[in-house]
């Protein structure tokens, strides 16, 4: 089951192109160095931004930023994603990493018009010229300025996303960053919990999926894939 959650997810990250980490480092009970991955990304079929546990990986001697980023790229290289699309990446008392995933600036400055769409102030915004056409197109809406009022700021923007691709993958980009450490905090307490040291062994990563996860097992794939066997 926990491979059928880790595979949905994978897929559902995929098809939302952008997302954004979360990563905190820690120890388990052993002393072993844990690295616990949460991602955001957009989810198209409910059309909401998600959160959802990625990975436990075990690290090797030392937890410096070049560690990790390579434990990283092998986890996502072994499925498949692009590290490209990372737009952001939030960590907290984690090896300091910026020279991999760069941070020069707040990436809000300038985006006010996000917030409120309808009445930004185009000398304030960060946008071309055709952007700029594109948002007094859609300013001029009434319809989405009903949907604005009606929706959360995120699912406004995943709303319009068929109409006005560009502006949407923008303003979701801003959007996108992790508001704090919590996920993180509550993974390793589900850590904590799992790996006593009567199961210091433990390969945690599955029941860690299977505890964090959002998602429901997909029952009818799983029993698809498994052989029945004969009564004799």
């Amino acid at each position: 089951m926990s491979d059928d959650v880790h595979q949905q997810l994978i897929r559902k990250i995929k098809r939302s192109k952008l997302y954004a980490l979360q990563l905190d480092e820690s120890t388990d009970i052993t002393h072993k160095a844990l690295l616990l991955i949460y991602i955001r990304y957009v989810d198209w079929d409910e059309k909401e931004i998600k959160e959802e546990f990625l990975n436990c990986l075990e690290l090797k001697k030392h937890t410096t930023g070049a560690e990790i980023f390579s434990a990283l790229s092998d986890c996502f290289l072994s499925t498949d994603l692009k590290m490209s699309d990372c737009i952001s990446i939030f960590t907290d008392g984690t090896a300091n990493m910026t020279e991999y995933f760069p941070s020069n600036q707040d990436p809000r400055d300038g985006f006010l018009w996000i917030l409120d769409p309808f009445s930004a102030n185009s000398s304030t915004n960060t946008l071309s010229t055709n952007e700029e056409d594109m948002l007094a197109d859609l300013s001029s809406d009434v319809t989405l300025k009903n949907l604005k009022n009606n929706s959360s700021l995120d699912k406004f923007w995943i709303e319009v996303h068929s109409e006005y691709e560009v502006l949407s993958e923008k303003a979701l980009g801003v959007l996108f960053p992790f508001p704090s450490t919590y996920l993180c905090e509550s993974g390793f307490s589900a850590v904590t919990a799992t790996k006593t040291k009567y199961r210091k062994r433990l390969n945690v990563t599955p029941t860690l999926r299977l505890s964090l996860t959002n998602l429901t097992p997909d029952i009818d794939n799983i029993c698809s894939h498994i052989q029945a066997q004969p009564f004799h």
